[in-house]
């Protein structure tokens, strides 16, 4: 909503980096919840060439926040708003599993 400056850009190359370097470890237990966000959206996964992408990689795939930006086509903020919301229903899920133990 800030637009991008230097911190903000910061703050996304280094979420970028963690991303990419943990995501993997934890795509099977958050890709449920994202598709059930995309099935519901309606929209089809962006391809990258070996995999259809989910969600929250297809936003993430920019090489920048300015990239990301630039490439907004009025629906940045709602996407980001349904990867919240199933980000939140997949770590409620297992703070629940965690407690029944």
């Amino acid at each position: 909503m800030d637009g991008c400056n230097s911190r903000v850009e910061r703050e996304f190359t280094a979420a970028k980096r963690w991303f990419d370097k943990h995501y993997g470890a934890i795509a099977s237990r958050v890709r449920p919840y994202l598709d059930a966000e995309f099935h519901t959206d309606g929209r089809a996964l962006v391809h990258s060439g070996r995999r259809h992408e989910d969600m929250l990689e297809s936003l993430l795939h920019a090489p920048s926040l300015k990239d990301l930006l630039l490439r907004d086509t009025g629906d940045l903020l709602p996407r980001i708003g349904r990867i919240s919301e199933a980000v939140y229903r997949c770590h409620e899920s297992f703070q629940v599993a965690a407690t029944a133990k």
